[in-house]
């Protein structure tokens, strides 16, 4: 027994030293100020540590909340946090192979078989994958970037399409306040409404089919003649149909 109780006050030292160097703790300060962030925290057991460094990853840094959970490792008698991570706002259901940043706001960056998915805080989101660009906010309004070309829609049904054959606009209410030019077709489903002057270099075509270059007008006109004749006189209408142009 007394061997036993000489051994254990000897390995005892030896267990604490191992025991202290790796830690659990809580965050309880942040000083982002320096060249090197350092944090207060706490132990499991109640020690708190001061002035401890956060070991971090080249091209990446945080400024963790207060309350995060921290692992802590002792190097040459000096403590150092060398992970911190927090239940709550852990992204999860990744795929094997995937990676995600992500902050206490919500908003997220996820890199994926498919692609790089972008969500902000308020919701608005930006996905990249072979087919192109997608960005839609959270008011549903959306633009997508492809090989045909790109297509912007909003939540009122408006819609521009710019494709290899030209740009396609289709709007409840389009307004212009200045000069439209094109060299190309302008086609439109509804009326078209001016407050100057239309100016075409080519012929202008009716859903109909009739064109301003070819269309003609048949206008009836009645000519009356009255002269003198032995029995009085006399009326002549004639009917005539001017000149098509």
């Amino acid at each position: 027994m007394d061997t036993f109780r000489a051994l254990q006050r000897l390995i005892s030292p030896i267990i604490t030293r191992v025991r202290r160097v790796c830690l659990g703790a809580i965050i309880r300060r942040v000083d982002d100020g320096g060249d090197l962030q350092r944090m207060q925290v706490e132990s499991i057991g109640h020690s708190v540590y001061d002035n401890v460094e956060k070991f971090e990853q080249f091209g990446f840094t945080s400024n963790p909340p207060v309350g995060l959970d921290a692992i802590i490792i002792e190097r040459c008698g000096k403590h150092i946090i060398v992970a911190i991570g927090d239940r709550k706002y852990r992204i999860k259901n990744l795929e094997s192979g995937d990676t995600a940043v992500y902050d206490v706001r919500g908003q997220t960056i996820i890199l994926n078989e498919t692609g790089i998915s972008v969500t902000d805080a308020h919701g608005n989101t930006v996905i990249t994958d072979s087919n192109g660009i997608n960005t839609t906010d959270t008011n549903g309004n959306n633009a997508k970037m492809d090989g045909s070309g790109i297509n912007l829609t909003d939540i009122n049904g408006n819609n521009i399409t710019m494709a290899a054959s030209g740009v396609n606009i289709n709007g409840v209410l389009i307004t212009q306040a200045g000069v439209v030019t094109t060299p190309a077709t302008v086609t439109t489903g509804g009326a078209l409404t001016a407050g100057g002057a239309i100016t075409s270099g080519g012929d202008v075509t009716s859903s109909s089919g009739k064109t301003l270059d070819t269309h003609t007008h048949e206008i009836a006109q009645t000519l009356s003649i009255t002269g003198a004749s032995t029995s009085g006189p006399t009326a002549i209408t004639a009917t005539t149909t001017p000149p098509t142009a």
